[in-house]
């Protein structure tokens, strides 16, 4: 075990110096040649926004995960709360602190493979994106586009170039055995990937954010619903990018104490899962409450893409 634990925190360690090595060279290429040019207060005022947005992404990002992945620890089934309880007593109906429903092996199996696989494609996605701004191509636009969501068409074009992607097959499977066998372990990591992926994110789209607190009126409206074309330029873009922060953090944060819970008191092990608490309930319904929130965030913002969209209403 303390060999384990040793090979694990030397590999954490080396990822590390690798991350602030790269960031380092960045950084010093980016100073010398802002210098050079004699634009080195523009670099200033660059560093400071993204530091503000590294900050702010990485401080939210992580106190929203990881505060509920504690919450969802609090309020799990300990490991014994199926062991010594008979089936036919564990749900019955006369005391109104029990369930009142049940999941069998089969069914419980099928959803924690099911959430396990769809985290997996979301953790897959949103790391391409992530790994994208890391590696940003500098003959890209400053004010680049936003990135693409996580939506059911993205499913298609998986299956539709299969062959490029058949690399993801062992990485999903991988991640459901390692969410079955240790799930905190991973939920944590998955926390500090999120964390620092957002935080890298955000800090990417400084310019925009600088746009949106200095706009210039255009002093004209489009017909459709009568907003100022600067709405679309300057407002636009970051409300986008907001609703993109926030559904990556309700769907991460909701599938990953879901299935805290539905994994919690040994359940596979046991063959049985006795429903979910009050206190999970509530804990789950907030949770689900802000990622529909999220949703209708979107829907609200895709009204405006109906002024530039090529395929009508």
């Amino acid at each position: 075990m303390l060999t384990k634990n040793l090979i694990f925190k030397v590999i954490l360690l080396l990822f590390g110096l690798g991350f602030i090595l790269d960031l380092a060279a960045k950084f010093f290429a980016e100073f010398i040649w802002f210098q050079e040019v004699d634009y080195l207060s523009v670099f200033q005022e660059r560093l400071v926004m993204q530091t503000i947005l590294a900050v702010l992404g990485l401080s939210i990002t992580i106190f929203w995960l990881g505060g509920n992945l504690i919450i969802a620890q609090h309020y799990q089934y300990s490991p014994n709360y199926l062991k010594n309880k008979p089936a036919d007593n564990l749900f019955d109906l006369s005391n109104q602190k029990l369930p009142r429903f049940s999941l069998g092996l089969p069914s419980l199996l099928f959803i924690v493979i099911g959430l396990s696989l769809l985290l997996g494609l979301i953790i897959i996605h949103y790391s391409q994106i992530f790994i994208s701004y890391w590696h940003w191509d500098f003959t890209q636009p400053l004010f680049s586009t936003l990135p693409e969501q996580f939506e059911p068409r993205i499913f298609e074009q998986w299956i539709k170039n299969f062959k490029a992607y058949i690399w993801k097959v062992p990485v999903l499977l991988s991640l459901i055995i390692a969410i079955i066998w240790r799930p905190a372990i991973v939920f944590s990591f998955i926390a500090l990937i999120f964390s620092f992926g957002f935080s890298l994110l955000l800090s990417s789209h400084w310019a925009n954010l600088l746009q949106y607190f200095n706009p210039t009126s255009f002093n004209q409206t489009e017909p459709l619903l009568n907003r100022d074309i600067s709405f679309y330029i300057f407002s636009l873009p970051i409300a986008h990018l907001l609703e993109f922060w926030l559904m990556g953090l309700f769907l991460v944060g909701f599938i990953t104490c879901s299935l805290i819970y539905l994994l919690s008191g040994n359940s596979l092990s046991q063959g049985r899962f006795p429903s979910f608490s009050q206190p999970q309930q509530r804990h789950l319904h907030g949770l689900a409450g802000l990622l529909m929130f999220s949703c209708a965030m979107r829907y609200w913002l895709a009204r405006y893409e109906l002024l530039y969209s090529t395929e009508g209403v």
